[in-house]
């Protein structure tokens, strides 16, 4: 009755762990079979243990090699899982790098286009550890399969960014152009040639319609054709990253040159004719265009 009582009814609930990938518990790698409750643990290890030690590490060998090809035959399914769910994305965007054959492996700034075509950074390292010790044809196909964007419209997947510039981009660029447009026209009128601030809202007019010509228009055509021009050829990227930088910097200090003009309009009302006139912001106008120029103008080789 005493061994009845004391009896350690706690290893009714005893449960061997379970491997993530296999499934296989202790047991069922030591003794090929799972144990069996209670009376494995009340009797000792199953019938069937090894009676020699060769005998224990040829089964325990054996098994190794079962729990190994359980292994290996889930991650392919999940290998393949994966492969068939991006498989479906691309067949049904049908984006791919056309030009890819006309880049290297070695030029960086394409690769990091490339990796921005990603779903996400997992999506690229898995194919990239899938491909390695593969030809460049091999790797130029999956490239060119799995670089496309995921069928989703929720706000933060590209495809998203990519709706935004392929429908919005054309409306921006339209009132953009004629808004410049006619904003020039006005300011340039004859009764408004003598005021200097008149002159600054002009020359920014058109510096604003180079920003957006040079940023939003380049982004749209990429969109739109797959085609960015900034890859066209060396000379166009070098002169299409030095004009967005001259224009946006220049676009940003003739506004500064409005707000300094209209403070000394408002503070120091006396002297403003003498400081505020078209010729002296003819000037000042040359001056940035100048100073900006230096500034940016080392893009002209260090762009690659």
């Amino acid at each position: 009755m005493i061994g009845v009582t004391a009896f350690p009814y706690s290893l009714c609930l005893y449960r061997g762990a379970v491997h993530a990938t296999t499934a296989y518990t202790p047991a069922k790698l030591l003794f090929g079979r799972e144990l069996r409750m209670p009376a494995d643990l009340l009797f000792g290890q199953p019938g069937e243990k090894p009676t020699t030690a060769r005998e224990y590490v040829t089964g325990l060998r054996r098994r190794l090699e079962e729990v190994h090809a359980v292994a290996r035959s889930r991650i392919k399914d999940r290998r393949d899982l994966m492969k068939t769910r991006y498989d479906r994305r691309a067949n049904s965007t049908g984006v791919f790098f056309n030009n890819f054959q006309n880049y290297s492996f070695n030029n960086s700034s394409y690769w990091l286009r490339v990796l921005n075509k990603f779903p996400s950074d997992d999506v690229f390292r898995f194919y990239h550890m899938t491909c390695v010790g593969d030809t460049a044809d091999m790797m130029r196909e999956v490239i060119n399969m799995f670089t496309t964007k995921p069928n989703t419209t929720e706000p933060g997947n590209p495809i998203f960014g990519a709706l935004l510039y392929l429908y919005v981009s054309p409306v921006l660029l339209i009132l953009g152009t004629l808004g410049n447009l006619f904003s020039f026209i006005i300011l340039r009128r004859k009764q408004m040639l003598k005021v200097s601030s008149y002159l600054y809202l002009a020359t920014l007019a058109i510096v604003d319609t180079v920003v957006l010509y040079c940023g939003l228009l380049r982004h749209w055509i990429r969109e739109l054709a797959q085609v960015d021009i900034q890859d066209t050829s060396d000379g166009a990227c070098k002169f299409i990253v030095t004009i967005s930088y001259v224009s946006s910097d220049l676009s940003a200090w003739l506004i500064t040159a409005v707000t300094v003009e209209r403070y000394i309009v408002v503070c120091f009302p006396f002297r403003a004719s003498s400081m505020c006139n078209v010729s002296r912001a003819k000037k000042v106008i040359a001056l940035l265009i100048f100073i900006i120029l230096s500034i940016n103008v080392h893009f002209l080789w260090t762009v690659e």
